[in-house]
């Protein structure tokens, strides 16, 4: 079962990592999570007042508001400050979650609706939720969601052992994942930084030839220790220390992006280059994850196991579309989403060109013998992606690059229309070169 889902409603449930699973959480005055004892012992035995109920209420009531915000439940009513819940509520997050994970009297509503039941919620039961909301839920990617969701994973895959070459590679290829988790969440997006010398010499007015503006943030590199990086002047660069000296070890085509310039020496090239990066290793993530409880659900973990043996993609953008193919050869998608290519792999967050990308390979994939031009695949295309609401990229007809289409010096978001399409359409399908 699959819901729309905004994880950021439940961010501050995230923060619950605490000493012990048995942990009982509660809210501070800053409405932050503190723990307060732990479950079962003496401690807190000894307080079962009614303070400690009320904040127990408090938390359990916060927790019910934080869910409903999630999943865009009705049913939820806030008064003068006091939360109440209808029956309905209730049910229906009951059924998103399920029985065993929600566990509904714990929370033991009275006649008005609002929590009563004063029973301690624990940093265990909370980890649960979060995992359940996580995987049935589909929304804007959260690397703290797909942590979580990796984190069962490979419970699960430690439980199966390595004796197998499939249970081996398929063991490995998470590990390559949660590696690319940790990227995202600790080091990409503080990676690259501007350069002080450039900035010196440029409040100087003194010439910056042969300065780089931007450095990557290499904590192995001498230069970083001495307040600058390694240089970035290209996104050849950029591509090369992934390739070669970051944890993922992944190797990006920015040769093959013609939106990307070449030199990056400006705020807008390095939002270009990162975006793509970004998008990739989020795509892999993303999918790849999501293909194995969808795999799990449809009893076919097995053949993914071996499709993942045969072949893991070389390149990043290959492992971005691996899942996908796999998705497709298991018969995971459904005969309309098939049909309108809703099965190729991009989100909310990703940049036109970007989801233009991932139709236009689908659509050609598609016919038989593959597509001899645009205007073959043009309306498949479109039927996928008009009326979605991306980041929308732009011609610059001066240079022929795509770039990003800006209002006030910010990207536009919003809808996309048939008129974006035909503008970049071709000149993506010429950037793949599948004609």
């Amino acid at each position: 079962m699959t819901v729309n889902f905004n994880s950021k409603p439940l961010e501050m449930f995230h923060g619950a990592q605490f000493a012990n699973a048995n942990s009982i959480v509660n809210l501070d005055g800053d409405n932050k999570l503190k723990s307060n004892g732990k479950l079962g012992s003496a401690l807190w035995k000894s307080f079962r007042s009614g303070d400690t109920k009320d904040a127990n209420n408090a938390i359990r009531t916060q927790l019910l508001k934080s869910l409903g915000q999630a999943f865009g439940l009705s049913g939820m009513t806030e008064t003068g400050g006091k939360v109440t819940f209808s029956r309905a509520f209730m049910d229906e997050l009951e059924k998103i979650l399920g029985r065993d994970v929600l566990k509904t009297g714990d929370f033991k509503l009275n006649a008005d609706g609002a929590v009563t039941s004063g029973r301690p919620l624990t940093q265990r039961r909370i980890s649960a939720i979060l995992l359940k909301a996580a995987i049935v839920g589909h929304g804007d990617f959260n690397v703290k969601d797909y942590a979580l969701k990796l984190g069962a994973i490979n419970k699960e895959l430690a439980a199966m052992g390595t004796k197998t070459s499939e249970n081996k590679d398929f063991a490995a290829y998470f590990q390559h994942i949660g590696t690319c988790v940790d990227f995202l969440a600790n080091d990409f997006e503080n990676l690259i930084k501007k350069n002080e010398y450039w900035e010196a010499n440029d409040m100087l007015d003194v010439s910056n030839e042969g300065v780089p503006r931007f450095v990557i943030k290499d904590p192995d590199d001498p230069r970083t220790k001495q307040g600058s990086g390694v240089p970035l002047f290209t996104k050849g660069n950029l591509a090369k220390w992934l390739g070669e000296k970051s944890p993922i070890h992944g190797l990006f085509h920015t040769e093959l992006y013609k939106n990307i310039p070449n030199n990056i020496d400006t705020p807008e090239a390095l939002k270009a280059l990162k975006d793509y990066v970004r998008s990739t290793i989020i795509l892999y993530v993303q999918s790849a994850i999501d293909l194995y409880f969808d795999a799990k659900d449809a009893g076919k973990l097995e053949e993914y196991k071996k499709a993942i043996s045969m072949e893991t993609g070389a390149c990043m953008d290959a492992k971005a579309s691996r899942p996908g193919e796999i998705r497709r050869e298991l018969g995971l998608f459904s005969e309309e989403e098939v049909n309108v290519g809703v099965f190729a792999e991009h989100d909310a967050s990703t940049n036109l060109d970007k989801c233009l990308y991932e139709e236009i390979k689908v659509a050609n994939n598609n016919i038989d013998g593959g597509a001899k031009g645009w205007d073959e695949i043009a309306g498949t295309v479109k039927k996928a992606l008009v009326g979605q609401v991306r980041p929308i990229m732009t011609l610059d007809e001066k240079n022929g690059m795509i770039v990003p289409l800006t209002e006030n010096g910010k990207q536009v978001v919003r809808a996309i229309t048939e008129a974006d399409i035909d503008r970049i359409g071709p000149a993506c399908a010429d950037i793949l070169g599948i004609f």
